[in-house]
């Protein structure tokens, strides 16, 4: 009875919680499946949101403004890497793990 009770419980994911970077970079995953990114450009910053879902190394973001992103990230300790796509091209963000 114990050990199904074990197997019912899921672990967390590694990516819940707030990630950072020294530039204004902010990514916040949720463990409702929801997401808030606010990312660094030329006029200053751009806040997203949304929801993602995660299989194996890839994630796949719904932003709420309907476009999808589809990124594969990395998580080294607490180092996390990521693509995501801007008017210049895909950004590489390194973002470091602030908050659970």
């Amino acid at each position: 009875m114990l050990l199904s009770l074990l197997f019912a419980c899921t672990l967390p994911s590694p990516l819940y919680g707030t990630w950072k970077d020294n530039i204004g970079n902010k990514l916040t995953f949720v463990n409702d499946g929801s997401f808030i990114v606010k990312l660094k450009n030329r006029d200053g910053f751009i806040v997203h949101e949304g929801s993602y879902v995660v299989i194996d190394n890839v994630i796949s973001f719904a932003l709420n403004d309907g476009r999808k992103i589809v990124s594969e990230w990395d998580i080294g300790g607490t180092v996390l890497k990521l693509d995501w796509p801007s008017v210049q091209g895909n950004v590489t963000l390194t973002l470091y793990k602030t908050a659970n």
